[in-house]
């Protein structure tokens, strides 16, 4: 049994900033970004491509088209499958993005409830909010803890397009398989994500004209895949048949995603560890604390968050508390049926009770398990006033 004290603390005077998140890199990433910067080729190119291929080998979807964001990529995927004009349901508990994205393509937000335990869209709730107008339904994995995607198959029956928010899903496996290789995917490279790219992101599907029509898409619809095929000889003349975007990502990031990729398995176990530090602590000391244990040999989580619940009448002085001690923590997230921007808040009454006891805690393959043990400590110091 962990027996720690205020005793273990750090003294105010050394006391370091930890932040929430932090990017994590090596010599390897100054390296692989340098050869991109000296090859002369910093636009979308070679390394893109083989970023895409070795995506497509760890995650085993069939096909993997680089883009500069998440955000942008859930649109790619919106217009290649024409996902418009409809409703689509998705998480209340979610980022800003999930619900931008089909107002974008002026479809109507349906809001559906969370699972209490997991924090991830609840099936059930789903079930209930399916209409003759629903054209898509958004499932996201919540921290990187895989949503339940077998029970979202039965709406694949009814036409149902079901898109898996990925953000937070690089490392997490359902069922032996790889999170975004079932269903088209957006996963992201945002600077706090397990693949830091600086921006950026990646999306997934197992459909070739699908594939092509989104590489078109995200580079002004510009048709580069009939340009090979005519065997045309100059670059300059291409065919456009689409309305497409400036979505494209470039070597330079891509080329931070491929070493972050190539030991994502690491630093992955590095934040299974840390999260398992906390969960000790958590379970050896009598603290009004509530874990997500993942007690499931089907599920492996890339642990991109690690959340706890309180009391709500605490949540938001503890938080205080820790910023006092600099130790940064946050809440993921407001859910964005709060927001007036989508004009009704919809029947969740899950989400609107546990969001009000989320706190996110640091967690980060920069941390060490003293560090984990510190805000431990001082969590229980909160509790001991």
């Amino acid at each position: 049994m962990i027996q720690l004290g205020l005793s273990q603390c750090r003294k105010i005077e050394d006391m370091k900033k930890i932040n929430l998140f932090e990017p994590y890199w090596t010599n390897e990433d100054l390296n692989a970004v340098t050869d991109v910067i000296k090859s002369g080729w910093w636009k979308e190119g070679p390394i893109c491509k083989k970023l895409e291929e070795e995506f497509c080998a760890y995650t085993k979807a069939k096909y993997a088209i680089s883009v500069n964001s998440a955000t942008v990529g859930l649109d790619l995927l919106f217009k290649a499958y024409d996902i418009k004009n409809g409703e689509v349901i998705i998480p209340a508990l979610t980022f800003i993005t999930t619900g931008l994205v089909p107002l974008y393509n002026n479809c109507k937000v349906i809001f559906a409830d969370i699972d209490e335990a997991t924090l991830t869209i609840d099936p059930r709730d789903v079930a209930k909010k399916i209409t003759s107008k629903t054209k898509a339904i958004i499932v996201q994995h919540q921290s990187g803890y895989p949503c339940d995607l077998d029970s979202f198959e039965q709406f694949k029956k009814k036409g149902i397009l079901i898109i898996e928010d990925a953000a937070h899903g690089a490392g997490s496996f359902y069922k032996a398989e790889h999170v975004g290789s079932r269903n088209p995917s957006a996963f992201s490279f945002n600077v706090v994500k397990n693949i830091a790219a600086g921006e950026g992101g990646i999306v997934t599907t197992n459909d070739k004209k699908i594939a092509e029509k989104m590489i078109a898409l995200r580079w002004f619809g510009i048709d580069q895949i009939a340009w090979k095929k005519e065997g045309k000889k100059h670059l300059w003349d291409y065919s456009i048949s689409m309305v497409g975007y400036k979505y494209h990502f470039n070597d330079i990031f891509a080329s931070l995603a491929r070493v972050q990729l190539k030991r994502l398995n690491k630093t992955n176990k590095k934040r299974r560890e840390l999260a398992q530090r906390y969960n000790d602590n958590f379970l050896n000391r009598s603290l009004p604390v509530r874990i997500l244990l993942i007690n499931s040999p089907d599920i492996i989580s890339s642990r991109h968050q690690y959340i706890i619940r309180v009391d709500e009448k605490h949540r938001d002085s503890l938080i205080n508390w820790l910023t006092d001690h600099e130790i940064i923590s946050g809440v993921h997230y407001k859910p964005i049926n709060l927001y007036p921007i989508f004009g009704g808040h919809g029947h969740t009454p899950v989400t609107d009770r546990e969001w009000k006891k989320m706190i996110t805690l640091p967690l980060h393959p920069k941390l060490t398990l003293d560090d984990i043990d510190y805000i431990c400590d001082i969590i229980a110091a909160y509790y001991k006033q």
